[in-house]
């Protein structure tokens, strides 16, 4: 997390920014450790279960070289 062992409101804050990137379609070769991130908390209960609600549980960066954003 962010900020040490918690969830915290800027876990959710970021996962809302890392999900628009993904959306945008933005290349995120430059950022591996906000990929790892962006994975690592779509892990979490309570996150699926938002994602699911929204239709967006099944999103995914692609680390592609070629991008154009």
């Amino acid at each position: 997390f962010l900020l040490g062992n918690v969830f915290t409101i800027a876990d959710s804050y970021l996962l809302v920014i890392l999900v628009w990137l993904v959306k945008l379609k933005t290349n995120m070769t430059e950022w591996p450790s906000l990929v790892r991130y962006f994975s690592d908390i779509k892990k979490i209960a309570s996150v699926q279960q938002s994602l699911e609600e929204e239709g967006i549980d099944k999103l995914t960066f692609s680390i592609d070289d070629s991008s154009d954003l």
